[in-house]
């Protein structure tokens, strides 16, 4: 035997721990996926979990943040929680039980953004289980104990509602009796709820008095009352008085939360945030442009419309930040709006001479139709040149009056089925209908094939559509575009 094979080490290989020989078949890993596959693999992992990542138990590994928050969100979603008492129990949801999880933020940890390089390549041998980020609801032993539990007399702290029928904060009384350990309850409930799964938990009463007295709730509910008494407003442009929330709305903004055997009114960001909307959607103002009919000369004859500036509100989170403060202080707040600007222009149209008396201030060569309520007629028009008409129509009957007013054909069907009601309420169907021409809502010229005169027809009158001759249904039809504006005047 040799030398060499002498020193040959006899050991099973079970018993063998690693040593250097490992360690450098790991050196020589580590370093070929630096020279190599090292970059690839960094840039595919960098906005994917790392290989040995799992949520809760189950492998997320190579997943991007989307993946991985839709996953935390199924199984949030599917998860029961089993809640046995005494003398029940109850299968709930989490969010039923007042554990919210937050999909996003679950899936950021499990990206391990701060991991480090050598972290991300040994990430194989270095597995990592991240737990589920969760929000509890601090009132939620109270409230499953109340949904799941049916003995008599349970716990119930006072605490403030808002009364609709008295317009102010009133305190609702407790009761001592039968109560869940809330801190108890709360750490079961989250070592549940970081399983993503299906679980149980078994929950005691024991007699307790209420954490929150009726004293201190009728406190809460003055010190709310005295809030509500505070003015909180918002000066807008355009307008003498400024807005400010209902007082229903005004008591929706604040919440009373327990706070050392008190209750305490902290602002509800979301409420307030609502009512600000409300307050942009009464700034906005849509920029029109306006329009100046002016003759041959470029003399104004007349103004159809006025400019009017758009407006935005500008300082939207200032007036938010400002309101939160001010509820949180319990003090007044008298707040400005300031808005951006969006400049509108002047638009200048020639009319055609003569035009500027007539019901419509047509440009020269603008087809126009005119509809004549007091003649019953109908008559159509190139600038100021009158091509057809009159010819009789008839209008809407004194139950379902034609609207007057400048409006535009918008929408035409050769034939059509017309349904609407009558003035007394019931329905009515005329199927084919020729030649219809909308300028107006459900207002249309159309052919009406069924009557056998026009012009006055009093009671007989339409349901406020111009009916007309077959003949003259089609040649507005084939003569007026989309666009063409219709005048309906008494």
């Amino acid at each position: 035997m040799s030398n060499t094979e002498e020193n040959v080490d006899q050991t099973p290989s079970s018993k063998k721990k690693p040593g250097r020989r490992a360690l450098a078949l790991f050196s020589l890993l580590a370093l070929a996926m630096l020279a190599g596959g090292g970059y690839a693999y960094q840039q595919y992992f960098s906005q994917r979990a790392l290989p040995g990542t799992s949520i809760a138990g189950e492998s997320v590994s190579g997943m991007n943040r989307e993946s991985i928050a839709k996953r935390v969100a199924q199984r949030a979603e599917a998860a029961k929680l089993r809640v046995v008492g005494p003398d029940s129990e109850a299968t709930l949801s989490l969010s039923e039980a007042g554990v919210e999880v937050d999909p996003q933020a679950t899936a950021t940890a499990a990206l391990r953004p701060d991991a480090s390089l050598w972290e991300r390549f040994t990430s194989f041998f270095s597995p990592v289980d991240v737990k589920p980020v969760v929000k509890l609801d601090p009132d939620t032993g109270e409230q499953v104990s109340s949904r799941v539990f049916k003995s008599p007399g349970l716990l119930r702290d006072a605490k403030v509602e808002y009364s609709g029928e008295k317009n102010r904060f009133v305190a609702v009384p407790g009761r001592a009796g039968k109560g869940v350990d809330q801190k108890h309850f709360a750490d079961q409930l989250q070592a549940s709820a970081a399983t993503l799964a299906n679980s149980e938990i078994s929950v005691s009463l024991t007699e307790r008095e209420p954490a929150i007295s009726d004293e201190a709730a009728e406190a809460a509910a003055k010190e709310g009352n005295n809030l509500l008494e505070k003015e909180f407003s918002v000066k807008v442009p355009h307008r003498d008085k400024p807005l400010r929330p209902e007082r229903r709305q005004l008591a929706s903004w604040f919440n009373f939360v327990p706070s050392g055997g008190a209750l305490k009114p902290v602002p509800v960001k979301e409420e307030i945030d609502e009512w600000l909307n409300s307050v942009s959607k009464r700034v906005h103002r849509k920029a029109v442009d306006g329009l100046r009919n002016v003759d041959a000369s470029g003399t104004t004859r007349a103004t159809p419309r006025e400019k009017q500036d758009g407006e935005e509100l500008s300082n939207r989170e200032e007036l938010f930040t400002g309101l939160n403060a001010a509820v949180a202080d319990g003090e007044s707040f008298r707040g400005e709006a300031k808005v951006d600007v969006s400049p509108a222009k002047w638009i200048t149209r020639q009319v055609a001479p003569g035009a500027e008396n007539l019901p419509y201030a047509a440009a020269e060569g603008e087809k126009w139709l005119e509809v004549d309520l007091s003649n019953h007629t109908y008559r159509a028009w190139i600038g100021a040149q009158q091509v057809r008409g009159p010819i009789l129509m008839v209008s809407g009957a004194p139950a379902t009056p034609t609207v007057t007013g400048t409006y535009s054909i918008y929408l035409k069907y050769d034939s059509q089925t017309m349904r609407g009601k009558n003035a007394d309420g019931t329905s009515y169907e005329t199927p084919d209908v020729p030649w219809v021409s909308y300028w107006h809502r459900g207002y249309a010229f159309h052919g009406a094939p069924w009557r056998g005169s026009f012009g006055y027809s009093g009671e007989q009158g339409s349901h406020g559509c111009v009916n007309l001759p077959v003949s003259e249904a089609k040649w507005i039809y084939d003569w007026a575009p989309i666009g063409t504006p219709v005048v309906s005047h008494a």
